[in-house]
């Protein structure tokens, strides 16, 4: 009777070739995280400067339209940022642009939260609004330390001061975003 001869060629990996693996594996994996961390992080600010920019063009279209102004009462509508490191703010009518308006502003329609950990970093602590006047559409700001003449910045960025972008306006209304990159968030571009 005649029995083949075993066959000494075998097929698979040894364990030293899937430990090689694993390694390489591990290794790429081990440098790819921070990066997509970062990557997140930069997203969701570029997120939060989007939000932002859409919600105070909703405020402009608001002031332009006359939006909820059937009394004729309402001159101005608003945004209204509560402190430094706010996650959302509030919209708002009102008769006058100033800092008593800013104040006492409803705070009945809230934004949606900025998404991941991104905060409005300004270096102020109290109220600050942002006014839209119906009558022409032009902005006027209400915050500590803020000059007439000066443009209105809106900083967001991490929790940490890091990954910045900044949500700018004009006098006449034009909304703009710019990036800063290791730049403190309170620091206007």
């Amino acid at each position: 009777m005649y029995i083949p001869a075993r066959n000494t060629k075998t097929t698979g990996f040894t364990l030293i070739e899937l430990l090689v693996v694993v390694s390489l594996i591990a290794i790429i994996t081990g440098a790819i995280v921070p990066t997509f961390s970062a990557y997140i992080q930069n997203q969701n600010v570029r997120q939060a400067q989007e939000q932002i920019k859409s919600d105070l063009r909703t405020v402009e279209n608001r002031a332009l339209t006359g939006y909820g102004n059937s009394s004729g009462t309402i001159q101005y509508w608003g945004l209204l940022i509560r402190q430094d490191n706010a996650t959302s703010y509030y919209y708002f009518s009102s008769a006058t642009n100033d800092l008593a308006a800013c104040n006492a502003a409803s705070t009945a329609e809230k934004s949606n939260t900025i998404p991941g950990s991104v905060v409005i970093r300004n270096g102020v602590a109290s109220n600050w609004c942002i006014f839209f006047s119906l009558l022409n559409g032009d902005v006027s700001v209400i915050k500590a330390g803020y000059s007439s003449g000066a443009f209105p910045v809106i900083s967001v960025g991490s929790q940490t001061g890091t990954n910045c972008g900044y949500v700018s306006l004009n006098s006449a209304g034009l909304i703009t975003k710019t990036s800063a990159v290791n730049n403190t968030c309170e620091a206007a571009p």
